[in-house]
């Protein structure tokens, strides 16, 4: 998935939250093993 934004700290803001929504999920023991991610924040525009 992609992500863009014009503005940095609503793109921060946004990772954030999704970084305690996947660490959240990845905790549960229905999903072990099965969610798997990486965030990777690209500087450069695309």
């Amino acid at each position: 998935m992609l992500l863009e934004s014009a503005s940095r700290p609503a793109l921060q803001h946004v990772l954030t939250h999704w970084h305690t929504a996947l660490t959240a999920c990845r905790a549960l023991p229905e999903a072990k093993g099965l969610i798997r991610w990486a965030i990777d924040v690209d500087p450069l525009s695309i």
